[in-house]
């Protein structure tokens, strides 16, 4: 079971406030989501957990975290399973770019 239940799904964190980030484990760049425009096109039960995306800048993988408050520590949206899908995704980068 994921924890904690603000973080379940995008309407969720939108009806909480909840500050959301995205980071790009290449090219570092990060900013921030906003979880109401997300389940606006996906749907209030869309998920951000395990979801890993392509960064525009330089194709590298984007992860999502999210904090409760501004200023709060925010949690990374990755359960073990997503973990182990962002080291494969990013051993696969890192072959491919060594060609």
């Amino acid at each position: 079971m994921i924890e904690p239940a603000w973080s379940l799904t995008v309407g969720a964190m939108a009806a909480d406030h909840v500050s959301v980030h995205w980071d790009c484990h290449h090219c570092k760049r990060h900013g921030r989501v906003d979880p109401a425009k997300i389940a606006e096109a996906k749907g209030e039960e869309f998920s951000l957990w395990d979801q890993l995306r392509i960064c525009p800048e330089c194709d590298g993988i984007i992860t999502y975290s999210a904090a409760f408050r501004d200023g709060n520590w925010p949690i990374q949206l990755l359960t073990p399973k997503g973990k182990q899908m962002l080291l494969g995704a990013l051993d696969v980068m890192w072959w491919e770019r060594r060609r």
